[in-house]
């Protein structure tokens, strides 16, 4: 599939989309992210292509809010993301970067919770 075909399919995929509800402690995510090196087109003019959907996919995603920090390892094939909101819409966010990226998305309990329930828990 082309790569261009691949994110006008996302696109019609992530239509219907569900979006931030309001709800009073939305869960906290780090996700890190891995480029899958077998789904990076090898034709380097793709490649350049490939990047610069995913750069203003991200850029999308940031302005939008539906993740709050992107960044990148030194090695520059992986790195994280942090959002917040409903585990179905970050799965949801996630699989449309799928096979490109693969991730490994964990829930983030603030310090202040944490210790809050550490302090309650019987040894």
């Amino acid at each position: 599939m082309k790569i261009r075909q691949y994110f006008v399919n996302l696109r019609r995929k992530n239509k219907y989309k569900t979006r931030k509800k309001e709800v009073k402690d939305l869960a906290k995510y780090l996700t890190l992210w891995h480029l899958n090196p077998t789904a990076v087109p090898r034709d380097p003019a793709e490649h350049v292509k490939l990047n610069e959907m995913l750069y203003t996919r991200i850029d999308n995603m940031l302005k939008t809010g539906e993740i709050m920090e992107f960044g990148f390892f030194l090695e520059g094939s992986s790195g994280y993301a942090i959002s917040e909101g409903e585990s179905a819409d970050t799965f949801d966010l996630l699989t449309g970067f799928f096979p490109v990226i693969t991730f490994e998305p964990r829930e983030i309990i603030p310090y202040e919770r944490g210790r809050e329930i550490l302090r309650v828990a019987k040894p």
